[in-house]
């Protein structure tokens, strides 16, 4: 290849990256306004008591995995980026012994860069330690409707944050720390899906669906704010 037509190929790169970056969308895509496929979810105590001390609360975490809504880092990793928020689900019971929580696959329903429901999260909290706990849940399996899910959070007096529950199998270690704990701040729930959800579609985010090409420092993405609430 001649001298001046290797001079050329970093001008035509920089072309090349221009045209996809303006095709890229670095935001999120707007709120559908009439989702229709929702998930019912019920949180409740097993020992109602617990509800005097203890909150229940849940996030949803949407993501896209479309090449021409990602980008990558300008660090020295250069690894693929997607866009992501967390969504603050409202719960909708008066009840403080259940919570009763809605999230939607079809919270946005863009033809391009459309973002998906990756996984919602379950946290409670102390009250009077401010100690939380993110239960391990949410996944494919746990949103069939019909499904139930049962699991244990031991609240500890000093402040350790994020507490881990017990469940799928896990025992409680019979180490020191957990020992002082004692049994009526072993906190259990049970996670109901409704009988009438929307059961998982056969799309969900992937991380390794597909990679996207670069976007030019000058063009990259925007720090993301929250829409609000679910």
């Amino acid at each position: 290849m001649k001298v001046r037509t290797w001079a050329l190929v970093p001008l035509l790169c920089l072309v090349v990256s221009e045209g996809v970056a303006e095709t890229r969308r670095l935001d999120a895509p707007p709120l559908n306004p009439h989702p229709t496929q929702a998930i019912h979810i019920t949180v409740s105590f097993v020992h109602q008591e617990d509800a005097r001390r203890y909150s229940i609360n849940m996030t949803a975490n949407y993501k896209n995995r479309q090449s021409e809504c990602g980008y990558v880092s300008q660090d020295w990793s250069s690894d693929p980026v997607y866009l992501e928020t967390n969504f603050t689900v409202p719960n909708k019971s008066l009840d403080p012994r259940t919570a009763k929580f809605d999230i939607y696959w079809d919270r946005y329903n863009e033809r391009t860069c459309n973002w998906a429901l990756f996984k919602p999260d379950v946290e409670i909290r102390d009250r009077y330690s401010l100690n939380t706990a993110v239960v391990d849940w949410g996944y494919d399996d746990d949103l069939i409707p019909g499904s139930e899910f049962r699991t244990t959070c031991p609240f500890p007096d000093e402040l350790f944050t994020p507490v881990p529950c017990f469940d799928r199998g896990k025992r409680i270690p019979d180490v020191d720390f957990f020992n002082r704990i004692p049994a009526n701040k072993h906190i259990e729930l049970t996670i109901q899906v409704s009988k009438d959800s929307t059961p998982p579609g056969k799309v969900r985010p992937d991380y390794f669906s597909d990679l996207p090409l670069p976007v030019l420092p000058t063009t990259g993405p925007k720090r993301l704010s929250q829409h609000g609430t679910e």
